[in-house]
């Protein structure tokens, strides 16, 4: 006979808080669920956002003493107006002798991520290719900006108007586009452009820098993400077209996948 796993008994009058097992969450750290149904946590006063639970032992010590030292580097011109840090934290690190923080910086001003030094794309970000100038390095960092957005997209305060702008502007190119020289690098067809540009227009027209409230966070949620992967399929796109040389032939679609995560490095 096998054995179910787990708790197997639903306790009576059963009710729910917002705390697990019990536990709240350390001030002020705030859990998030993406649409999707992935949770995670964010600490607005120290811009630190992390798919680990703080609520596990040792872990806000060890991320206070990491964001110390990652700090201690952003400052002055090197410090964004608009940014965020983001930790990951493998369970299996708590257990082995040195601890791990994998982490990147998010700059929304300049819509891309960093880090607070050197970093090899070929032995320590697994996946990025390497680059020949700058706007290269932009545009190669670019969708790794779009992937986060996408996935962490619920504690945002603002909306982001102009951003809306820029992608209704794109699906019309590409709407105009595949209709007058089939085959060309953009990620999608007229049909496909047509179907974003209607939903696009039915999206609620929230004024620029206007705070969302807990209901308008609720609704646009889901609608920032999706529109930040149409972002990230195009912007891959260009840095491919860009790394190639390629400004026309057969379209040039990135490879699918289920959940991208932008890549970390260690500290």
């Amino acid at each position: 006979e096998i054995k179910p796993k787990g708790i197997t008994t639903i306790p009576r009058l059963t009710h729910f808080t917002g705390c697990l097992d019990g536990v709240p969450l350390p001030q002020p750290w705030v859990e998030y669920v993406h649409p999707e149904g992935n949770i995670y946590y964010y600490n607005r006063s120290v811009r630190l956002l992390t798919n680990a639970d703080p609520r596990r032992s040792g872990l806000t010590a060890t991320f206070e003493k990491a964001l110390e030292q990652i700090s201690g580097r952003l400052q002055g011109d090197s410090k964004p107006d608009d940014y965020e840090i983001y930790f990951d934290h493998p369970e299996s690190s708590a257990s082995s002798s040195t601890e791990v923080i994998r982490y990147y910086v998010v700059n929304y001003d300049q819509k891309s991520i960093f880090w607070v030094e050197p970093v090899d794309v070929l032995t320590d970000l697994l996946g990025l290719d390497s680059f020949e100038s700058l706007k290269q390095l932009q545009l190669v960092l670019r969708p790794e900006f779009w992937t986060h957005v996408e996935q962490y997209p619920c504690h945002q305060l603002t909306y982001d108007h102009d951003a809306e702008k820029e992608l209704i502007a794109i699906f019309r190119y590409g709407y105009a586009d595949d209709s007058t020289a089939p085959g060309s690098n953009f990620p999608y067809g007229a049909k496909e452009s047509r179907g974003f540009l209607k939903l696009l227009e039915r999206t609620p027209n929230y004024s620029k820098g206007d705070e969302l409230n807990y209901s308008h966070r609720r609704s646009w949620t889901g609608n920032v993400s999706s529109k930040a992967r149409c972002f990230r399929v195009y912007a891959d796109v260009r840095s491919l077209s860009c790394k190639a040389g390629s400004t026309a032939g057969s379209r040039l679609v990135p490879p699918a996948t289920d959940s991208p995560q932008p890549r970390t490095d260690d500290w």
